[in-house]
């Protein structure tokens, strides 16, 4: 029978990346746009409000992904422990 193996130290520390990225992300364009009001800037501001409510919605994604993987990872070892048991008591 074919066996899955799963490097559980590789899945953290990618999902770890992946919280550390998620987090760090930020797109706020305007910091610098001082007391100009032309329309120009008025539009870029909007575009910014916009684009950190995108922002914000993805990182949210990340991290309910990251979290969904370490869940999936836990019941796969607990899983493989449950199998590993039933194997060892019909032997």
């Amino acid at each position: 029978m074919a066996e899955i193996k799963m490097e559980e130290s590789a899945v953290e520390s990618a999902l770890s990346a992946l919280r550390t990225s998620a987090q760090a992300l930020e797109a706020d364009f305007t910091k610098d746009a001082g007391d100009n009001v032309l329309s120009l800037v008025n539009k870029l501001e909007e575009i910014n409000t916009t684009l950190n409510s995108v922002l914000r919605s993805y990182q949210a994604l990340l991290l309910q992904n990251e979290a969904s993987t370490k869940d999936a990872v836990e019941a796969l070892k607990e899983t493989d422990q449950q199998l590993a048991t039933g194997y060892r008591q019909v032997r």
